[in-house]
């Protein structure tokens, strides 16, 4: 998976091995060697008043491709990138949701990061996933409508730092539930993916 930079040179590339009969020891993640650069799908979101922050770039393709474009990833919890620091600082969102993994890794860096963001003048939301659960898991498992399950985990967003009357542009209206930004209503599905339905980790090892 490429990531590019602002001026749309492939700056990075990013590998997932997807078997578990690996070597011990082997990385299931893999980049190209050097600093770790670019940030993932920013041309889209210029413009946005609220980004989707990932901890994984497999977890923000899942986003992406359920239709929710606003969204960007770190290289894992350790790895707030300082391109992805000063991409922040220069379109300054007016909210950041967290959509990173319910774990310890998560928790972790949810309450290391949180302040920072709140310093850009951003609110602050941590998405509602089940315990020990990541984006793609749920995506998965609510496999035969994984946008509203993806879209309902947003809406419960919890603030973490920011104004309490700041909520996520994805807050469901029951009365128009196919009006919310970047939710994608495919023709072939009488039920709208982004009706308010809910149905009910990935390690970070960088690698040459």
């Amino acid at each position: 998976i490429p990531i590019f930079d602002e001026n749309g040179n492939a700056v990075q590339l990013y590998g997932r091995k997807i078997l578990d009969n690996l070597r011990k020891g082997t990385p299931d993640h893999l980049y190209l060697g050097g600093p770790l650069r670019g940030v993932f799908n920013q041309a889209a979101l210029i413009h946005q008043k609220e980004i989707l922050l990932c901890e994984s770039i497999l977890d923000a393709l899942t986003l992406w491709s359920a239709g929710l474009r606003n969204v960007t990833t770190l290289y894992g919890t350790n790895n707030f990138t300082p391109d992805l620091w000063a991409f922040f600082e220069k379109i300054k969102p007016e909210r950041v949701v967290l959509c990173f993994d319910n774990d310890e890794a998560g928790n972790e860096a949810a309450t290391r990061y949180a302040p920072r963001l709140a310093e850009l003048g951003a609110a602050v939301l941590r998405a509602s996933l089940p315990e020990n659960h990541d984006i793609n898991e749920l995506a998965r498992a609510n496999h035969r409508n994984p946008t509203a399950a993806l879209a309902a985990c947003i809406e419960r967003a919890e603030l973490l730092i920011g104004k309490k009357e700041t909520s996520s542009s994805l807050a469901a209206k029951k009365e128009t539930p196919c009006q919310q930004p970047g939710v994608i209503v495919p023709e072939d599905n009488q039920q709208p993916f982004c009706s308010p339905t809910t149905q009910n980790q990935e390690p970070t090892t960088t690698s040459d």
